[in-house]
């Protein structure tokens, strides 16, 4: 089946395929922002010791995700 450019089904897939991917770019830049704040706040709470080796010289700052960080630190810190 075609659909005809320029006819009213045509506009209504188009805008509706629009729609779609305004709110899954707004969904993917809120996940984002997100886990950045996620990161900061975990950064934020642990002694700097501790993710010592995880800091970037350049910008000393941790850029891991979430889940590294956390699996970094449950492989040399962890007590059991």
């Amino acid at each position: 089946m075609a659909i005809l450019h320029g006819t009213a089904h045509h506009k209504a897939v188009h805008v509706r395929l629009c729609e779609e991917f305004q709110e899954n770019n707004r969904l993917f830049r809120e996940i984002i922002q997100v886990e950045k704040a996620l990161n900061k706040q975990i950064v934020a709470s642990i002694e700097p010791e501790y993710l010592k080796e995880l800091c970037d010289v350049a910008t000393n700052t941790v850029t891991l995700d979430i889940p590294a960080i956390l699996q970094y630190l449950f492989l040399h810190w962890s007590c059991c």
